[in-house]
């Protein structure tokens, strides 16, 4: 099954969703003191009780965990209608009351702002539910402000704060539905580059896992017939073959089903059958079900190793290596050359290759003190959130227009200090910052110390703020540089990792509080200036929030991708992966089954001479279709044929192409029939197949049996047989055409 996902639109639409509440939750904070303090009309309270019940409903809608899927018409007319009766509950209140009434503001931003940015940002088409609540809540703002005879500056700034936020949110959003836009595309491009490649992977995998079998069970089953070394009871070797019969018939089974499992029952399953005994340490660990398979089959060859080439004794010890596992097996045997040129197919293949398609490494030392075989895997670290791209960059640089232009009006329309030369300075100085480093992020994107540069220099504009204004008749609107605090931390937060983003914020956040305790006291930071402390934790943790969402986001949506993409691709090989397997363990059930199932039952005689040279046999014929399979089925069937004529013969090739098979064939056609001891070995070199015969080379009777079109070239020592040169190749002058 495919994991669907949602649209880049909709999970920036709820990481939107996500500011709001935060936002939402802020004004809630503030406004606490509307409702319990006395200072207010009874109606009024009941009103800024229903806002803030209305911004309750709005964060719940906002967190509900399905609310990707749409936000129901029940949930808006509700938050409309409670919204809605609270503004008309605080303008009636107001009206009611004497005026002008003392220490009133109209709070915008914090009764009117949450909802008006759920329905703008989240809902602007459903005009039927926000057309209402924004005229209701214009007009009392207007009604009041000229009965009330209330600050027209600070009842303007209180707007500016409102319509700010839903600027900021609005570039945001777009800004990260961009961002996950550009990397859903950049992912298609890069899996389908990637597709074909990945099949032919999965499928080499897949054979090579079919050719790991038959040598880790059908070989080795063999080989306990037919070599001395083994030193079975016949009832083992009965064993044996059974068990090899039940793993080739179990062999189409899936390895994998996503799961991690304990490594430590199924090694020790598979380990403790080989005749050697073993020491086991360590404490267990877990693995992905492909991956214990892989280290089990790896560690079970390193044991039959031991077997074979050391005392039989090893130690088995399994760790944890990081997140991952380890497995090494130890023996004290005599040692052997490790290097690469000196591995055959059961290092190489059944070890070292294993564990490097799991994503593993394996690694083999030995000396005369003995060997090690040490099996590691450890998961891939997740790779780091994918930088934005330059459409995402360009809109985030935008982020701190809006917050400029309400600081501009802030200080235009508000006498603030120090003085107004050094109040255009600061400003002027700032948004020249804020300019070079929307520059710098549309180029590039910021990096290194620029970002902290711009967090210090937050802080440094906060604590100057706090030390200029008086703690006697403050208010919160003395405090102006929390805008440009915001414009320089909106540049600053996104694209920085978790941690880093998360000390700059409390950086600021921090410094802010100690300077107004410090300058104003703790009656005053928590009065007065509460609002403006409220306003440096919204300028900070919304470019938070929506840059560490988008991180979040973005790593989900590309892992999402790429385990969807992965599902795609498994179901599509999915038939041609099975009908491999069925072909595989067809052809091995053909060839060996008919000996060990005679062997398992009784049938045979393990000890019986023809028995064992079947089984020699067949354990040659299985190596030669473990380089061949599955195109050189036929050669293999061919080269069998010549070991039961007599011929001893081995096989050596650079490559497996159709065309060199082919004169493989063509040359094997023409040789005679051999002696006693005579060897074989096959080649294809330069061009050309070559048959070299030994021990003794073609005798003059075999060399007139040798068909009429051969190339052969025979001394004291080796006789050389190779097909007809080819126009490609010149002819060979030390070879001899023989006429007949």
């Amino acid at each position: 099954m495919v994991i669907p996902q949602a649209s880049p639109a909709v999970m920036g639409r709820r990481l939107v969703g996500y500011g709001i509440s935060l936002l939402a939750l802020l004004g809630i904070t503030v406004a606490v003191g509307d409702i319990v303090g006395s200072h207010y009309p009874i109606l009024m309270r009941w009103g800024v009780a229903l806002c803030l019940a209305a911004q309750i409903i709005v964060i719940v809608d906002c967190l509900r965990p399905y609310r990707a899927r749409g936000t129901s018409g029940t949930w808006l007319f509700l938050v409309s209608v409670v919204a809605t009766t609270g503004l008309l509950g605080i303008l009636a209140g107001l009206m009611s009351a004497p005026a002008p009434w003392p220490g009133l503001e109209w709070r915008t931003n914090i009764w009117f702002g949450p909802v008006l940015q759920y329905f703008l940002l989240l809902h602007a088409r459903r005009r039927v539910a926000w057309v209402p609540f924004v005229v209701v809540g214009l007009s009392g703002w207007a009604i009041i402000t000229v009965l009330h005879q209330l600050d027209w500056r600070i009842q303007v700034l209180d707007l500016v704060f409102t319509l700010t936020p839903i600027a900021t949110l609005g570039i945001g959003g777009a800004c990260i539905t961009n961002l996950l836009m550009e990397l859903r595309l950049d992912q298609m491009r890069r899996l389908h580059g990637e597709q074909e490649a990945r099949r032919s992977e999965m499928l080499e995998q897949e054979r090579r896992a079919r050719i790991r079998l038959a040598h880790d069970s059908l070989l080795h089953s063999l080989q306990q017939l037919s070599r001395d070394w083994a030193q079975l009871s016949e009832v083992d070797i009965r064993a044996v073959a059974r068990r090899a019969l039940n793993e080739l018939r179990a062999s189409s089974r899936s390895l994998d089903d996503g799961t991690w499992v304990e490594v430590r029952p199924s090694l020790q399953a598979a380990l403790e059958g080989q005749g050697c005994s073993l020491d086991w340490r360590g404490s267990d660990a877990l693995a992905p079900r492909h991956v214990r398979e892989a280290m089990v089959g790896a560690a079970r060859e390193a044991v039959r190793n031991v077997v074979k080439h050391a005392n039989g004794f090893a130690t088995v010890h399994i760790s944890r290596a990081g997140s991952g596992c380890r497995v090494t097996i130890t023996d004290d045997g005599n040692g052997f050359d490790p290097t690469p040129a000196s591995q055959r197919i059961g290092i190489q293949e059944s070890i070292l290759t294993r564990m490097t398609e799991v994503g593993g490494t394996a690694v083999v030392v030995s000396n005369e003190q003995g060997s090690s075989v040490i099996l590691e895997w450890v998961p891939e670290p997740l790779d780091a959130p994918e930088p934005f791209g330059p459409v995402a960059r360009t809109l985030i640089s935008w982020l701190p227009i809006p917050v400029l232009a309400a600081s501009l009006i802030h200080v235009s329309v508000f006498g603030v200090g120090p003085s107004a030369p050094i109040v255009a300075a600061i400003w002027t100085a700032t948004a020249a910052v804020a300019a070079l480093g929307m520059r710098r992020l549309r180029s590039h994107g910021l990096s290194g110390w620029q970002p902290w540069a711009l967090t210090v220099i937050s802080i440094g504009l906060l604590v100057a703020n706090y030390m200029w204004i008086s703690p006697v008749g403050t208010n919160g609107y003395h405090v102006w540089t929390p805008s440009l605090a915001g414009a320089l931390m909106v540049l600053a937060l996104p694209g920085r990792r978790l941690s880093h983003a998360l000390a700059m914020a409390l950086a600021v956040i921090a410094a802010t509080v100690a300077a107004s305790v410090a300058s104003l006291g703790w009656e005053t930071t928590l009065g007065a200036q509460f609002g403006s402390i409220m306003a440096v934790v919204m300028y900070v943790l919304a470019p938070l929030a929506l840059a560490t969402g988008a991180s979040i986001l973005a790593t989900h949506s590309r892992h999402t991708e790429e385990l969807a993409a992965a599902q795609r691709l498994s179901a599509g090989l999915a038939a041609e992966r099975d009908t491999t397997r069925r072909a595989w363990v067809t052809r091995m059930q053909m060839l060996a089954e008919p000996l060990l199932a005679d062997v398992a039952r009784g049938g045979a005689d393990p000890r019986d001479p023809e028995v064992t040279e079947q089984a020699r046999l067949l354990e040659a014929r299985l190596r030669d279709e473990l380089s061949l399979w599955p195109e050189g089925l036929h050669l293999a069937d061919e080269i069998h044929a010549l070991r039961s004529k007599g011929w001893n013969c081995s096989m050596d090739m650079d490559a497996n192409a159709e065309v060199e098979r082919g004169e493989l064939m063509t040359v094997t056609s023409y040789l005679p029939d051999p002696v006693p001891g005579q060897r074989l070995h096959l080649t294809h070199r330069q061009g050309r197949a070559v048959a070299t015969i030994t021990d003794p080379p073609l005798g003059e009777h075999q060399l007139e049996q040798l068909a009429p079109e051969a190339e052969y070239l025979s001394d004291e020592d080796f006789t050389q047989v190779r097909t007809p040169h080819t126009p490609e190749y010149q002819h060979a002058s030390e070879l001899t055409r023989i006429s007949r």
